[in-house]
């Protein structure tokens, strides 16, 4: 595999976009980003791998930027037919703990391409961020700014209940794992119910992701899910002009 510079040089990743469903307005409510890297002889490389290499190269922020740069400009032919539709744009969560504003200043591509930040979704996952401080700084900077934020993989893990006050979210993604086969799983049920009823008192949206079948679909809609996104209603498919072809550079 190359190195994140060679790949960054010479425009090697590419972004697909998934559909995120709202099942009250039975419309398209937005698309998530998913970043592919491909190699010269046209092979996908995974996230995981991708981000990984990053990672041991020291390269996370260089990648990050790129890949949401990448995002943006293949969402505007979209925004331009569905003014209303959103982007969510997956942040590398590990960054926050070293937050600063200077490094993060995509917002300039959105004012470039006069997308307005309310139609920005920035998903982070809060257990991977250990420094609380950064954490409410990064949040409290985007929602000044008018971006949306989610809480990804939620549920899980070691999502914290105590963080929510912090983050203030405006969309909560409940995770696959409580997702799956839910239509069987009696515990999974009163789990996503309890989460779809606290994200209605507290004003946010919640989102069942990773549905792959229709009993899922209908047992989510019965526990309270907002929103839906999986494998059941589209698979991840490349926009037109996706295919990305700037030139890796300082900045964002």
């Amino acid at each position: 595999m190359e190195c994140i510079d060679q790949i960054l040089e010479r425009g090697g990743l590419t972004v697909y976009f998934q559909p995120i469903l709202s099942m009250r307005g039975r419309a398209l409510f937005g698309v998530e980003a998913l970043i592919r890297s491909v190699t010269p002889g046209g092979e996908i490389i995974a996230p995981a791998q991708l981000f990984a290499a990053a990672i041991k190269e020291g390269k996370q922020l260089e990648l990050d930027r790129a890949a949401r740069r990448l995002a943006i400009h293949a969402f505007a032919p979209l925004w331009r037919i569905i003014p209303r539709l959103l982007l969510f744009v997956n942040f590398e969560s590990q960054l926050i703990d070293t937050f600063n504003v200077g490094n993060y200043l995509f917002d300039g591509e959105l004012r470039r391409l006069k997308i307005p930040y309310s139609n920005i979704v920035l998903e982070i996952k809060e257990d991977e961020v250990t420094q609380t401080k950064q954490l409410e700084s990064f949040c409290r900077h985007y929602r000044d700014l008018g971006l949306n934020i989610a809480l990804d993989d939620f549920g899980v893990g070691q999502s914290s209940f105590d963080r929510l006050a912090i983050v203030r979210p405006d969309i909560i993604k409940i995770d696959q794992s409580l997702i799956t086969h839910i239509q069987v799983n009696y515990i999974h049920q009163e789990i996503v119910h309890a989460i779809c009823k606290m994200s209605e008192n507290i004003g946010a949206l919640s989102l069942a992701e990773g549905i792959e079948t229709l009993e899922e679909s209908v047992c989510c809609l019965a526990q309270g899910a907002t929103l839906m996104q999986g494998f059941w209603f589209a698979r991840p498919a490349q926009p037109f002009l996706a295919k990305s072809r700037h030139k890796n550079r300082a900045g964002g």
